[in-house]
């Protein structure tokens, strides 16, 4: 079942545009979780282009996370086929590519989760990039004086000898002057100089600790939905609105919801006001809202813009259940998520 699920997940999220993936992804790690398998956030050490099962367990692939490239993907995979698993930061960096996984393809993999299981904090990553970045360029530096130096020493021998002979001509010079071969052979020979050797400092890797357990707060769940589609672990609206009710489990009656929204569609009543039409999940199930023009007047007033994305907290009515959960919405909030 593990493989026959990664098989049609990877099917499935490859062929859906970026808007349609994150509007059924919840729908799809519900199904898995009915069937017995768990799908993990994607794993520097565990996912491949598609999802992966790995001891079964199902990783979200690296094509699923934006802002990475099929180029940035092949080097991390290059990189882990050819010395096995990376074990720390350092390890990462010292392996791969960084002109194919560059600042923002790495920025987008931290906040995707992919280090979380190497047990960095994301904010700690993210915090040191700059000086991750400039390991690298230190280290390429010291490999081309060490390159030099290996050069000059290959080279001394040669110019030694040149040395010896510019002083043996002039001295014969001093002494009963030149023929003009031998004229011509010191000129060739006035600017050989020996040449030092280059000092080559030891690059220094930022210190970021590890620790046994990352936590995860709800800024960081609401950046790796951005960057992955969707919620996996837990959805930020049991953290955010702890008092709300999970949707699927309502009952006809006064109800607070809270969820993210997955549609948004504004129309105009019979009196020509706007209201509108909502749709939010909480990780259990959908609910559509309805907003009346009165509602939306005040949400307007209070300069609080709704859309597909923001996490909003509804209070109101619920008038059926059953095959969808619709609310007459009379009190909203809004989260501010993250930019």
């Amino acid at each position: 079942p593990v493989e026959i699920f990664t098989a049609l997940m990877s099917c499935r999220s490859s062929s859906m545009q970026p808007e349609l993936w994150a509007s059924k992804a919840t729908e799809y790690i519900a199904e898995a979780k009915e069937l017995g398998l768990n799908i993990f956030a994607p794993s520097i050490n565990h996912s491949s282009y598609e999802f992966t099962s790995y001891e079964h367990r199902i990783y979200f692939g690296f094509s699923g996370i934006r802002d990475v490239s099929s180029n940035a993907i092949k080097s991390i995979l290059d990189a882990r086929h050819e010395q096995g698993q990376f074990r720390t930061i350092k390890d990462f960096f010292d392996r791969i590519n960084v002109t194919k996984v560059n600042t923002r393809v790495f920025a987008a993999l931290v906040n995707a989760g992919v280090f979380d299981r190497l047990g960095y904090r994301r904010k700690d990553l993210l915090t040191n990039i700059e000086g991750f970045y400039q390991y690298k360029t230190d280290v390429a530096s010291a490999l081309e004086r060490e390159y030099t130096n290996r050069e000059r020493a290959l080279e001394a021998e040669n110019i030694e000898a040149q040395i010896a002979r510019r002083d043996e001509l002039r001295l014969k010079l001093k002494k009963i002057g030149l023929a003009e071969e031998e004229a011509t052979e010191l000129a060739s020979l006035a600017k050989v100089r020996r040449q030092k050797a280059l000092a080559v400092p030891v690059p220094e890797f930022p210190k970021v600790e590890q620790h046994k357990k990352v936590p995860i707060d709800v800024d960081e769940i609401i950046l790796q939905a951005y960057y992955i589609g969707c919620y996996i672990d837990i959805h930020p609206t049991k953290l955010l609105y702890p008092d709300s009710q999970s949707i699927v489990g309502v009952e006809i009656g006064w109800a607070k919801i809270a969820g993210v929204i997955t549609a948004y569609k504004q129309i105009l009543d019979k009196n020509k006001r706007a209201m509108a039409f909502t749709t939010i999940t909480d990780g259990t199930s959908e609910a559509e809202i309805v907003i009346f023009s009165s509602q939306l007047a005040k949400l307007t007033e209070q300069k609080i813009q709704l859309g597909v994305g923001n996490i909003i907290s509804c209070e109101g009515t619920v008038d059926s259940i059953d095959p969808l959960v619709k609310v007459r919405g009379n009190k909203f909030s809004k989260y501010k998520e993250p930019t």
